[in-house]
């Protein structure tokens, strides 16, 4: 599927990323680990990592931007992610939500849009 989208549209490569929303985000990071070779990032919302993510590989970057909400059920395991990826060496840019777990509001969209132009810079 990542081929047939990058395929049919005009897309920089520097700035291919996943993003999703609690399940939808860790599915994010999967997709993200298994094709290193064309995913630069990842953008999840409310959602750990699946695991331990792979060290890191300077031909093939990956950035992670993270979004946690204080009261999430999920909040001790992004916790833990967050520290995983400094210890791959993995950039990762956090951001909070407030407490309740929920989507992104309009501005913190654009937030994460302005964190997607700067992938080429990373």
């Amino acid at each position: 599927m990542l081929d047939e989208v990058i395929g049919r549209y005009t897309i920089d490569p520097n700035r291919v990323i996943v993003h999703g929303y609690q399940g939808g985000g860790t599915l994010a990071s999967l997709v993200a680990f298994r094709h290193r070779d064309l995913v630069r990032a990842v953008a999840a919302v409310d959602a750990p990592l699946p695991g331990h993510p792979p060290a890191a590989e300077p031909i093939h970057p990956l950035a992670f931007y993270l979004c946690t909400a204080e009261k999430s059920p999920r909040a001790a395991s992004i916790r833990r992610s967050i520290k995983a990826l400094g210890e791959a060496r993995l950039p990762v840019e956090q951001q909070s939500i407030g407490a309740a777990p929920r989507y992104l509001l309009p501005a913190e969209v654009e937030r994460l849009a302005k964190w997607i132009d700067t992938l080429d810079r990373i």
